[in-house]
């Protein structure tokens, strides 16, 4: 591995995702590797003495076996670089770059134990504080251990039913977004119910475990901070989410439009589909009894999810306004009531830019009729042909939320 101790502590700054993020990188593994059974990933936080110090990410997929060469993948998992789907043109992974990132942004010492038979559990590690800065990185290959370290089923007494599987362990976590395990898991529950919606509850299912482990004792469990991740569904077009709870498990949405589906032939002859679709609150949404649902706990939910949701792979990427001019400006509280997702596949991701952090697609934004003068580029033409679709989109939603404003406001004067 051409680096050195300087080089790999750098490494450490390069991933701008956050706590949040890296966890996600690690799920994406989780879910690209599991059986034909169901997969169930852990998410599991040691607090020393209220602060979080470690982090466990354990799942029973398939484990780290062998690649086409017969090599060892656990001896590449920690290269930059070393992972085994690189060109990938379906699932999560492709960049190889995911497990390294995610570990060494938020810990200098982690460990990746991986098994295919219970009694086989591989074993790597990698801590920053072993190597000098000029100092080049060289791994030890994996070793081989008949059980894993003791304390582990403190955690998760289940483990011992898993067949196979893997585990990430953060030791020491030094670059946590957040350093309470109950603050994390409360933006975690809506970003990753968010990010894997698609996924939950369809053959995956996601939960997480705090404990409190003062130095030197027994490990206490956080019981209110045991749980499972339900999904968030941004287009508010599904039951079973966390809008259930102001919904009594009715969609508080509906579908605008039907779904669009758009197919773009590049220069070399692919073709490359983006499926949209689109919703709209109800009226009784957005003016329950006639009041102001912007006001109501689901009308702040639908806040924090205002803009056009970008999915690869029935993974969200990203939700944001991607340059995309709204009326009467971004600010208006209006545009809440409105949700775009966008649907891609891998095939798609040099097209759109997509970055190795997985989340956002450079090439994926608005352009005007000024800018796509040199529609010889393929994403500039794709740029501007999506645009179009969905500029129109937001037009046409629009002038219904708008015909709802002023019908409301005729049935407040007409009763007055």
């Amino acid at each position: 591995m051409p680096l050195t101790g300087a080089g790999l502590n750098a490494m450490r700054s390069v991933p701008t995702f956050g706590t949040i993020g890296a966890i996600a990188e690690l799920v994406d593994n989780s879910i690209q590797w599991k059986t034909d059974k169901d997969v169930e990933i852990n998410i599991i936080f040691i607090q020393k003495d209220q602060v979080l110090d470690e982090m466990l990410i354990v799942d029973n997929g398939k484990g780290m076996g062998l690649n086409t060469k017969g090599e060892e993948i656990i001896d590449f998992c920690l290269y930059f670089g070393g992972g085994t789907n690189h060109g990938a043109k379906e699932g999560l992974g492709k960049f190889g770059i995911g497990l390294p990132y995610a570990c060494c942004s938020q810990a200098a010492e982690y460990h990746v134990y991986s098994w295919e038979q219970r009694n086989k559990i591989k074993h790597i590690s990698r801590n920053h504080d072993d190597f000098e800065q000029d100092e080049l990185i060289i791994d030890k290959p994996h070793e081989l251990i008949e059980a894993f370290p003791q304390y582990f089923e403190k955690y998760l007494p289940e483990i011992n039913n898993y067949g196979s599987g893997t585990i990430v362990h953060w030791k020491n976590c030094d670059r946590l977004t957040y350093k309470k395990a109950n603050t994390i898991i409360t933006h975690l529950e809506h970003r990753l119910g968010r990010i894997y919606r698609h996924f939950i509850g369809n053959g995956v299912s996601i939960k997480f475990k705090a404990f409190n482990q003062p130095i030197g004792n027994y490990p206490s469990p956080i019981e209110d901070l045991f749980m499972s991740i339900r999904k968030f569904d941004p287009l508010f077009l599904e039951t079973g989410t966390i809008a259930d709870q102001y919904t009594d498990s009715q969609a508080s949405s509906e579908e605008f439009c039907p779904e669009k589906v758009i197919q773009f032939t590049d220069s070399q002859g692919e073709i490359h589909e983006f499926t949209i679709r689109a919703s709209l609150a109800k009226e009784s949404t957005q003016f329950p009894n006639g009041g102001k649902g912007g006001q109501t706990e689901l009308g702040r939910l639908y806040r924090k999810v205002t803009g056009i949701s970008l999915v690869r792979e029935k993974r969200e990427l990203r939700i944001h306004d991607f340059g995309y001019n709204y009326p009467h400006q971004h600010g208006d509280p209006r545009h809440r009531w409105w949700k775009i997702e966008v649907q891609f596949s891998p095939a798609s991701d040099s097209l759109l830019g997509v970055n190795a952090n997985k989340t956002d697609a450079l090439n994926f934004r608005y352009i005007d009729d000024e800018d796509q003068e040199d529609q010889t580029i393929d994403y500039i033409e794709l740029r501007y042909h999506l645009a179009a679709k969905i500029n129109n989109l937001i037009a046409e939603i629009w002038k219904e939320i708008d015909r709802r404003v002023k019908n409301n406001k005729e049935k407040k004067n007409s009763k007055l």
